[in-house]
């Protein structure tokens, strides 16, 4: 009975803090551009239900030089705007080869929850500027890679678990730790989200108004170059 009681204890003990919280580590992506519309623009952005390009379309309302931006526009629609903005997110996930010490022989000192596992992802957000009858004016891609520390329960409990408990003193953590170097936890999704929408509508609401700001500002006439006659 005492020997259950200890095995349960120390199985309690491997799953308690076996996690990590998700922590960005390159905070300061990329400076946000300073350029702006040289004159308030009424926007309509076209429908969307990603929780990040509705981020950006709210950061963008806020901007003095924006009267107004609309949600859920539909081209030709009678609401009164001056451009219309499509966004469009793909999230490019990846893991560390790192994760593999942190698993073995990191789950010694329990290295996968004091420092948490490593992750990338890069969101590029297109972005298509179109006028109020739907001609398309320009098309930018705009690129936020983040790379953040996060370690799931359920990858903590198998680094812990398999570590301690499977014999001859933790070798089989071989096999968690190929895995999760080589995979993503797509367990962090819901809380990468939260964490990097402040720095990510930042920018990329700064770099649709620098797009604005060119289509406002027709190019220059190239130079003429005059011939003279031998």
């Amino acid at each position: 009975m005492k020997k259950m009681l200890v095995l349960l204890s120390c199985l309690m003990f491997l799953l308690i803090g076996c996690t990590h919280s998700l922590r960005i580590t390159n905070e300061v992506i990329k400076e946000p551009s300073q350029v702006r519309p040289v004159k308030p623009v009424k926007i309509g952005f076209v429908s969307s239900q990603d929780a990040l390009i509705n981020s950006v379309i709210e950061e963008t309302s806020l901007n003095m030089m924006v009267k107004e931006a609309k949600k859920n526009y539909h081209t030709g629609s009678d609401l009164e705007v001056d451009y219309v903005m499509e966004l469009t997110n793909t999230m490019i996930y990846s893991a560390s080869g790192e994760n593999f010490p942190i698993t073995i022989p990191g789950f010694l000192l329990f290295t996968h929850a004091w420092l948490g596992y490593k992750y990338y992802v890069d969101i590029d957000t297109q972005a298509k500027l179109l006028d109020p009858k739907g001609n398309v004016l320009s098309e930018k891609k705009i690129t936020t890679p983040y790379e953040f520390r996060y370690t799931s329960f359920a990858r903590g409990a198998a680094a812990s678990l398999v570590g301690w408990v499977a014999p001859p003193y933790g070798l089989l953590n071989i096999i968690p730790g190929i895995i999760f170097a080589t995979s993503y936890d797509e367990r962090a999704n819901e809380e990468l989200v939260a964490k990097v929408i402040p720095t990510y509508k930042s920018y990329v609401s700064s770099m649709l108004l620098e797009q604005i700001a060119k289509a406002q500002v027709p190019p220059s006439p190239a130079p003429k170059i005059s011939s003279q006659a031998e």
